[in-house]
């Protein structure tokens, strides 16, 4: 077949692909898919992936504007799974579609020519035919998109009888929209792209063909016997307002039997077989069926997975290259450590999803104690491995001196001292005398399943893979406060500028997940006191449930005093505070977080953030005598580099109802004046309501601070409208420059409150997929759209530290 491509897209003049294969290019504005070759374009392996990528590159690079496309295409019989995920692709492309077929279009370009919304044909060599009837082949998923597309009778014609259309045929039984002389091929679809264009720029073209076409798309997506790599298994939950009318019910004391719940709905990440492309489902469990499955972009990578994890550390320590990096150190091979982090982002991308691996060794004097801190020994070399394939990419050679840009070979290990915290291998304390907790009459909180009542306060305990701990309807005597409370995000990036450290960071929450992470507690050091907890059950990479016990501790605390007064009289009266606290750790690298949601007696809640664990280190030289400018000497040859921690919290607000408005207030000094301000002592409240998306900073100099109120409640003392206020922690911010892409992908680090209107696609704070992200597709963009909030408002507060390590951190902080 003679083919050429044309795609005809709404793009700035580039070249967006130039390889062996095809061309990608922009020419007036008209984006244009060229196959190499003249003849015949046999679909070969890697004929597939390129139009695969181009496709992705296309879609990317177009956004929402467009005009249409086209394919001219051949297939062998190689790359199957790959061709499935190509037609899976074209299907769910977000716009109308054409393909232009120049000449025989037979095998798996029947198929492929198909999926398209449109098609032209050569009147004069045209001819189409899928004869896998004749071979006696069978594609799963192909006869779907035949009997989706075409009448009962083409399609019998077609699929059964393995017929040959011709040019005249195919218009007749409907395989094509038009059939024109070859040298008017360019001029009907340049005419046909023109009238169809429009359709695609509402948004919902997309969505339609899913709908329309969801059975196709579906046995294409899941052939028989292929294995899905699932990355998470989350719940997607309900549409607020759906939501919120089933509360009031059950608020109301109705019977819930009777009013029909909202559907549960799951959201699946997971790639298909051994390809490393990326897909997410929606499933309805109510109702077992699918409703939506997405091939994502190119450039989408998931978070990493235990199995992913072990799998990548196994082939590490197996690679020769390894092995000789270990012999030239002279040190024991059992006890070397592989740690892959994330491999970040640069400005190097070649599209390929990658683990940075930091290599350690436990003490080599004593290398089968694996419980040592192998911290303390930080290898001088890091190998960059293919998270797909698990091929080594390059062995990287990490700097030795402080300060300096040097990456040759390092010398042999040479002797270092451990630098151990075991109770077992250090001396502890011995003047230390027992401290007991007691609660002789039990706890006050009451708990129905993940329902708990506590001191006025009701609400719902969740837990997900990526944020962990949620907290759903929370009302304060009886009254709503807030329909959801969760910590959305952390970011770590480190401050050592030099290569690989540069990449250096970890968006921990979209690239492993708190609750994916998340300990079993236990009572003791873990929780004190009388305790409920609450268990976790999430996916593994085989989709099968894995029951997490204990990840939430709920528990009492005596917060000391909460008020005290004496009177003239010399009577003093005063009362304890107590806290109702929730718990959680996760363990993510070599940081232990811990997160603590506390609720106390006067209707405030806390949230509490503590971090503990080892900090990671690097390698210098025994001999170095050098300060170490991007953070601490710790222990000889080892350093901890500066970094942030910045964390995002999410408060969808419910104040006394569901339509609430955030007050921005800040403390001022008012003008002398005569009349108003003759001494010139006053000050005053200035009260702003933020009715817009976008984005604010805390001021400590001006008190500034946010409410929530609910303009349609009024309060009958203060006459103002009934609010909760947030006090913001003031912190430093990102500190990477405006160039960087630390900055570039995590816009939620870059201000302290964000204000959006409620997406329920809108989950996380640094998007759903941050894992080698080049830009910000989370809060930030959403906040920059400046939309009305409507009363929709959610609230997504960035604070953090900046870790400047101290000596006495290590070797545990």
């Amino acid at each position: 077949m003679d083919s050429k491509a044309n795609h005809i897209l709404r793009l700035a003049p580039q070249v967006l692909i130039d390889n062996e294969f095809l061309t990608l290019q922009n020419a007036r504005n008209v984006l244009t898919i060229t196959l190499r070759h003249q003849g015949e374009n046999p679909l070969s392996l890697g004929l597939l992936l390129a139009i695969q990528h181009a496709y992705q590159a296309a879609r990317i690079a177009i956004g929402d504007e467009y005009r249409a496309n086209g394919a001219c295409l051949v297939l062998t019989g190689e790359g199957t799974g790959i061709f499935s995920t190509l037609l899976v692709t074209i299907l769910t492309f977000p716009f109308p579609t054409i393909c232009v077929i120049n000449g025989l279009c037979e095998g798996g370009a029947c198929p492929l020519s198909l999926c398209h919304d449109y098609r032209i044909l050569n009147t004069d060599s045209g001819i189409i035919s899928f004869d896998a009837i004749h071979l006696g082949a069978h594609f799963v998923g192909i006869a779907a998109i035949v009997r989706q597309k075409l009448s009962p009778l083409a399609a019998r014609k077609m699929v059964l009888e393995g017929h040959r259309f011709s040019a005249r045929e195919a218009l007749d039984f409907g395989l094509v929209d038009e059939i024109v002389a070859p040298d008017r091929l360019t001029e009907a679809s340049t005419r046909l792209a023109a009238s169809i264009s429009p359709l695609g720029r509402q948004g919902s073209y997309g969505l339609m063909r899913k709908e329309l076409l969801g059975d196709a798309i579906s046995k294409l997506s899941y052939t028989a016997g292929t294995k899905l790599d699932f990355r998470s298994v989350s719940l997607f939950e309900p549409d607020r307002g759906e939501m919120e009318i089933f509360l009031e019910v059950e608020h109301a004391g109705k019977d819930l039997t009777k009013t029909v719940r909202p559907a549960r709905e799951a959201i699946i990440v997971y790639y298909l077989g051994s390809e490393m492309h990326l897909y997410e489902a929606t499933v309805d469990i109510t109702n077992s069926k699918l409703v939506e499955n997405v091939s994502l972009p190119a450039g989408s990578f998931a978070n990493m997975s235990t199995g992913d994890v072990t799998r990548a550390v196994e082939a590490c320590m197996g690679l020769p290259a390894v092995q000789k990096e270990i012999e030239r150190l002279k040190i024991p091979r059992e006890g070397v450590v592989c740690e892959p982090w994330p491999y970040g982002s640069d400005k190097h991308h070649d599209g390929k999803r990658k683990y940075q691996c930091y290599m350690f060794t436990f003490d080599p004097k004593n290398p089968s104690n694996k419980d040592g801190n192998y911290y303390a020994f930080p290898l001088d070399f890091s190998p960059v491995l293919d998270a797909a394939t698990l091929e080594l990419l390059e062995i990287m050679r990490l700097p030795l001196a402080p300060n300096l840009w040097d990456f040759s070979v390092g010398p042999e290990f040479g002797d270092r001292a451990p630098s151990e915290y075991l109770p077992e291998l250090t001396q502890l304390r011995q003047d230390l005398k027992p401290f007991y907790l007691t609660q002789p009459e039990g706890a006050s909180f009451d708990t129905d399943g993940n329902l708990v009542e506590w001191q006025k306060w009701r609400f719902r305990v969740g837990f997900n893979p990526r944020e962990g701990l949620v907290l759903y309807d929370i009302r304060l005597d009886g009254r709503s406060a807030f329909y959801r409370l969760a910590l959305s995000d952390m970011f770590v990036p480190y401050g050592d500028p030099r290569p690989p450290f540069h990449r250096k960071s970890a968006f921990d929450f979209g690239e492993a997940g708190a609750g994916a992470t998340a300990n079993s507690l236990s009572l003791g050091c873990d929780c004190l006191g009388l305790i409920r907890y609450f268990d976790g059950v999430l996916a593994d990479d085989q989709g099968q449930p894995v029951k997490n016990p204990n990840v939430v501790c709920m528990h009492e605390q005596d917060d000391l005093l909460a008020w005290k007064h004496t009177q003239r009289s010399g009577r003093a009266v005063s009362t304890r505070s107590r806290v109702l606290i929730l718990q959680t750790m996760s363990t993510l690298a070599n940081y232990e977080y811990i997160f603590l949601w506390i609720f106390d007696q006067a209707g405030g809640i806390t949230l509490e953030i503590r971090a503990t664990g080892i900090m990671s280190t690097q390698l210098i030289a025994l001999d170095s005598t050098e300060d170490y400018k991007y953070g601490t000497i710790v222990h000889p040859g080892v350093v901890a580099p500066s970094h942030q921690h910045i964390f995002c919290m999410r408060i969808d607000p419910a104040v006394d109802g569901p339509d609430n408005e955030v007050v921005q207030t800040q403390n001022v000094t008012m003008p002398v004046n005569d009349e108003t301000n003759p001494y010139g002592v006053g000050f005053l409240t200035e009260r702003t309501p933020l009715r817009r998306a976008g984005f604010y900073d805390t001021d400590a100099s001006r008190g500034r601070a946010w409410i929530i109120t609910n303009p349609a409640k009024t309060h009958p003392v203060t006459r103002r409208p009934t609010s909760w206020k947030l006090n913001p922690h003031n912190s430093q911010m990102l500190l990477a420059d405006q160039s960087s892409l630390h900055r570039a992908r995590a816009g939620f680090s870059e201000h302290q409150l964000f204000l959006t209107k409620y997406n329920r696609r809108e989950r996380y704070a640094s998007s759903d997929f941050v894992n080698q992200s080049r830009t910000d597709t989370g809060v930030a963009s959403w906040a920059r759209r400046e939309e009305d909030l409507d009363g929709q408002v959610v609230m997504w507060h960035s604070f953090g530290t900046t870790h400047v390590p101290r000596i006495e951190d290590f070797p545990i902080m």
